[in-house]
C-alpha cells in the first residue's frame, strides 16, 4: 500500500500544497537525512533560530506613524503629551465613540449646539475651541495658520530641526487640547463653564511657564521663547 499518498481536496490551495510537496519528493536525494532550515527576512534559509526574525516573518512589519514627532518631544508635559496622543489616535470618549457604547448618552458638544460632538469638531472646528486656538498661535503660525486638525498634525509633526518657534506651537496645542479636554468634561458633569477668555489665559500661564523654566535651566537654543511668545500673543 502506498504511503504518504496524493490527496484531492476541495480546497484548491491545499491541492497546490500537495502538489508541491509530491514535487519535492522527486528531486529529493536518497539515502540524505532532512534538515531544518528556518528562513531569515533576507529570503535566506539558515539552520540557525532567532525569535527575532521569526517573528518578524510572521507578523510583518510595523505600520510607522509619523506624527509621534509631534507628540512626543524634548521638554514636553508628559500629561500633555499623553492627551494629545489618546486624541491623535481618535481614543478620547467624544461624543461620536460614546454612541457606540450607550444610545441614551448625551452626545453633543459641550461649547455649542453642534449635535454630535467629534474629535474634528472638539479640536477645532467648534467656535469656541477655535478661537482659542487662533488667540494662542495665529500670530505666531502666520500664513501657515490653520485650525483643522489634520493639518495641524501634519504641521507639527515635520521632520527635521525643531525651532523655537515649532517648539511653542507643539507645547501650546498639547495644553490646549489638555485644557479644553478639561472644560468639557467640566460642563458635561454641571460645573460653572469657563469662558474661552479666561482659558486662554489659563494656557497662557502655562506655556509662559514652561518656557520660563527651561530658560532657567539654561536651554540656550530656546532663551528667546519668552520674547516670541509674548510678541505674538493676540488678544482674544
Amino acid at each position: 500500500m502506498e504511503r504518504n499518498r496524493k490527496r484531492r481536496h476541495q480546497n484548491a490551495l491545499l491541492n497546490q500544497v500537495e502538489h508541491e510537496i509530491l514535487m519535492l519528493k522527486e528531486r529529493r536525494v536518497h539515502g540524505q537525512a532532512d534538515e531544518f532550515l528556518w528562513r531569515q527576512k533576507d529570503n535566506t534559509y539558515s539552520d540557525q533560530f532567532q525569535s527575532k526574525e521569526t517573528w518578524q516573518i510572521l507578523h510583518g512589519p510595523s505600520p510607522t506613524w509619523d506624527c509621534h514627532r509631534g507628540i512626543w518631544f524634548s521638554f514636553a508635559t508628559p500629561k500633555f503629551a499623553f492627551m494629545t496622543w489618546l486624541a491623535a489616535k481618535n481614543r478620547l470618549a467624544t461624543g461620536e465613540r460614546m454612541e457606540c457604547w450607550n444610545t441614551n448618552v448625551h452626545i453633543g458638544c459641550s461649547f455649542c449646539a453642534e449635535p454630535k460632538e467629534t474629535r474634528e469638531h472638539l479640536f477645532f472646528d467648534c467656535l469656541y475651541s477655535r478661537q482659542i486656538w487662533e488667540a494662542l498661535v495665529g500670530g505666531l503660525m502666520g500664513s501657515d495658520y490653520t485650525w483643522k486638525w489634520t493639518n495641524i498634525l501634519n504641521q507639527i509633526s515635520l521632520n527635521g530641526r525643531i525651532d523655537m518657534r515649532l517648539f511653542i506651537v507643539r507645547y501650546a496645542f498639547q495644553a490646549t487640547i489638555d485644557s479644553l479636554w478639561i472644560e468639557r468634561n467640566r460642563r458635561r458633569h454641571g460645573e460653572k463653564p469657563i469662558t474661552n477668555t479666561i482659558l486662554v489665559r489659563m494656557i497662557d500661564v502655562m506655556v509662559r511657564n514652561r518656557l520660563s523654566t527651561m530658560r532657567r535651566n539654561g536651554v540656550k537654543k530656546f532663551e528667546d521663547g519668552i520674547r516670541i511668545w509674548f510678541g505674538t500673543r493676540r488678544l482674544l
